[in-house]
């Protein structure tokens, strides 16, 4: 996690406060408030408010930060994946070569016994002619 997405965490926690509900209050009860009360209530529904729009643009610059932290993340994965295959294919390339290698040299062994029996029985048909 970035050290910004956490100081935004933190923040958000530390600042956090309890919003304080302004009081439900019904239509009829409304109109019978007096110009003070009327106030507070306002006031309170205004505090409210605040709070709640803070609140809601700490969370879209969390939300922000995640999707960027996000696509950086996938971002890596991608190199990560491309270096992996490189390095498989790498792998894949030398276990081949080093298996033709044994291979060649399996067959080569068996070419040289097969020339030097081809070789003694032409010496011996040679040898048997004089």
């Amino acid at each position: 996690m970035h050290h910004s997405l956490l100081i935004v965490f933190v923040s958000f926690i530390v600042e956090k406060r309890i919003l304080q509900t302004p009081p439900q209050v019904n239509l009829e009860e409304l109109a019978d408030l007096e110009g003070p009360q009327l106030a507070e209530l306002v006031r309170l529904y205004m505090q409210e408010n605040e709070a709640l729009r803070k609140d809601n643009a700490e969370l879209f610059t969390s939300r922000d930060l995640l999707q960027r932290d996000h696509e950086v993340v996938c971002r890596e994965n991608e190199r990560l994946l491309k270096k992996l295959e490189e390095v498989n294919s790498f792998v894949q390339t030398k276990t081949h070569r080093r298996h033709n290698s044994v291979e060649d040299k399996t067959n080569g062994a068996k070419n040289r016994r097969v020339q030097t029996r081809y070789s003694d029985e032409e010496n011996h048909v040679k040898n048997d002619e004089k």
